[in-house]
């Protein structure tokens, strides 16, 4: 009729969505953000990955661009009662053709933040961190305080640091960003991370060693159920696994053992259950 759902090939709808769905048509002048969940490998681990996109548009709407397409709409943007599953990102081939579309994109539009963080997202996922620390740089440089993907780009740009091994070049994006996104599990689990590496690293950021343990607190205050695009799990059983980590690593062993039991037990974590019978738990 006058709305449409928008798919892509291998994409599929995971919930029952139809009374909410028409609801929201009836009740709703605004394209629909609907909940995508990504499956994905890192680190030989299966992981899944949430994000909102706007696929619900009603007669008007229209996608523009030749990849990663935006929706061209004055209309606001609102959650709709809609998930859908996507069994993994793309494979090398389809990777190495979207990187060409995106640098193709670039030439016509050098500076366009949204492109230069999807080049940056490609030349990462295949391992070319250099590369795409060029583009994350530019990407930072030009976003706009309130874009949509702004979170999602800030904690991608501080793991692809991570991969270059420069840690230390990723204080000050921390810093810079506290504020704005104190609500993201996603960002407070990155910085652990992040906070982690320096101080084993090196002697001179054992200063940063208590704000570890408070930025993973942090992720199971704020949970799994926010509102940002990020990894399931890191505000609940991937924060709770890397405490128990921590916990272990300073000889607390009553503590680390308590928290891979949490993550083992009621998120049913294998990875932490291994750990926890490795320490006689």
């Amino acid at each position: 009729g006058d709305w449409n759902l928008v798919l892509d090939g291998d994409e599929y709808i995971t919930n029952d969505c139809g009374i909410g769905l028409r609801q929201f048509i009836e009740n709703q002048n605004a394209i629909g953000r609907v909940k995508l969940v990504d499956k994905f490998i890192q680190d030989g681990e299966e992981k899944h990955a949430q994000s909102y996109i706007s696929r619900l548009m009603p007669k008007g709407a229209y996608y523009e661009g030749i990849i990663h397409e935006q929706v061209v709409s004055l209309l606001p943007r609102t959650i709709a009662p809609v998930e859908l599953g996507h069994d993994g990102y793309a494979g090398a081939i389809k990777q190495d053709r979207n990187l060409k579309l995106l640098l193709l994109a670039l030439e016509h539009t050098p500076n366009d933040p949204y492109i230069l963080f999807q080049t940056a997202t490609q030349y990462n996922l295949s391992k070319q961190y250099e590369q795409a620390g060029l583009y994350f740089e530019r990407c930072y440089s030009l976003i706009p305080k309130r874009a949509w993907y702004r979170p999602k780009m800030v904690v991608q740009y501080l793991y692809n640091i991570i991969g270059t091994g420069r840690l230390e070049d990723a204080l000050e994006i921390i810093k810079h960003e506290q504020a704005e996104l104190a609500g993201c599990p996603d960002f407070h689990f990155v910085s652990g991370i992040l906070y982690m590496e320096l101080v084993f690293k090196d002697k001179r950021y054992v200063h940063l060693f208590p704000l570890i343990e408070k930025e993973y607190q942090k992720c199971l205050e704020i949970g799994d159920n926010s509102p940002y695009d990020g990894v399931i799990g890191t505000g609940s059983y991937y924060a709770l696994y890397n405490l128990g980590v921590l916990y272990e690593l300073t000889g607390n062993m009553q503590k680390a053992r308590d928290y891979y039991y949490r993550a083992g037990h009621y998120y049913g974590y294998k990875k932490a259950d291994l750990r926890l019978r490795s320490l006689g738990g």
